[in-house]
């Protein structure tokens, strides 16, 4: 309504956030003072009819009709560009590289928190794609390393003495004696006795492959365990290779993994202001 009683109706429409916002104003078009127009509404889709209560014709009502009443919608916000990435210079990747290489030498050596360290250093320091395929490979083969290692040691711990074991395809073992430093396995009728953190790759696969119970994940661990020795043999990387597609075929995120020992970790900048930097070395 309005202060002369003409009369208007006012149409709002809910937004996203849940608040109603004004969006039309309708009145008659020969409207007059007294008409109070939008005594009465009703809607139905895109039509509106409005009433009347006093037409000019005395006291008679009248009603009004609008079609397509739906207001058009605002124009959504053109999308802010993304910044522009900017290439890393010299100096960034040399760090990178060495996060890179500190990750993978601790990791190999079995440091496995300074292997933490670095594959998360390197994930924050790499900015294209290629740089951060790297870096997560890394990160994913110390973390699925430290859990294989987390499930062996909870492994010795089940251990009964006596126990069976199957090392490689063909040789029988059993375990003898486990203690915090060394583990004794029995051998064609011989006692072999190693330092826990020197067991041959072959002994600790075989405890794996008998204790960890994870289809899916346990083919994944394994290989990461196997590629990420120092010196692996050309068996294990090929035994390797194999667990990632079966932990793959099992929905493990595995792919990629099999090229941890391709990654070499020598960039080179493409920042022409880097130039000098990279001429000096």
């Amino acid at each position: 309504t309005s202060s002369d009683d003409a009369g208007a109706a006012y149409m709002f429409t809910r937004d996203g956030s849940g608040n109603w916002n004004e969006t039309q104003k309708l009145t008659a078009r020969d409207r007059e003072a007294g008409d109070m127009f939008g005594g009465s509404v009703a809607i139905s889709g895109n039509t509106a009819i409005i009433g009347v209560y006093k037409e000019e014709r005395g006291e008679l009502g009248a009603a009004y009709i609008f079609e397509n009443i739906e207001p058009e919608p605002e124009p959504e916000p053109e999308p802010e560009p993304e910044p522009e990435l900017k290439p890393p210079t010299a100096e960034e990747l040399k760090m990178l590289t060495a996060a890179l290489k500190a990750g993978r030498e601790a990791l190999q050596q079995r440091e496995l928190s300074v292997a933490t360290k670095s594959a998360a250093t390197a994930l924050s320091l790499a900015k294209l794609d290629e740089h951060l395929e790297v870096a997560q490979r890394l990160h994913d083969m110390v973390e699925y390393t430290t859990v294989f290692y987390k499930l062996f040691n909870e492994a010795l711990g089940k251990v009964e003495i006596g126990s069976g074991l199957t090392i490689g395809t063909s040789i029988e073992a059993g375990v003898a004696e486990i203690t915090p430093d060394t583990i004794t396995l029995r051998i064609n009728g011989n006692n072999r006795s190693w330092n826990r953190d020197e067991l041959p790759a072959g002994v600790v696969l075989a405890f794996a492959n008998k204790y960890f119970t994870d289809f899916q994940m346990a083919p994944v661990i394994k290989g990461a365990f196997l590629i990420s020795q120092p010196k692996p043999l050309e068996s294990h990387v090929e035994q390797a290779v194999k667990l990632f597609a079966e932990g793959a075929a099992n929905g493990a995120p595995s792919e990629g993994l099999e090229l941890f020992l391709e990654d070499s970790y020598d960039f080179t900048s493409t920042n022409d202001d880097s130039s000098d930097d990279t001429d000096d070395e």
